[in-house]
């Protein structure tokens, strides 16, 4: 019989840039994904969007300008929340989870 080892762990701190450049690019992808489905929701119903959305300006630019700009704002947004996870985690504690050990 295979007794399992599970250990408890505290994460007591993050890494600010690491979690700012994780959150950034999954940031950029999701606003790459976003801008695709309008730019061929838009290449699909151009006309309907163009009555639903009069001011909505839908090009191929979208799939620089959106993930470029997700990206931007997910470093900020990344960055903010690791260093008020540091924060927070000083003053209560850092989030505990359990790992098991794998051979």
């Amino acid at each position: 019989m295979n007794k399992k080892r599970l250990k408890n762990f505290n994460i007591k701190r993050l890494d600010v840039w690491s979690v700012a450049k994780i959150y950034s690019l999954v940031s950029a992808l999701g606003g790459f994904i976003g801008a695709l489905l309008l730019v061929v929701v838009n290449a699909m119903f151009g006309n309907l969007m163009q009555m639903l959305f009069p001011n909505l300006i839908v090009s191929w630019a979208l799939l620089i300008q959106l993930p470029l700009i997700y990206g931007i704002v997910g470093i900020i947004i990344g960055a903010l929340a690791a260093w008020f996870y540091n924060i927070i985690a000083g003053w209560v504690g850092g989030v505990v989870i359990e790992l098991e050990e794998v051979h």
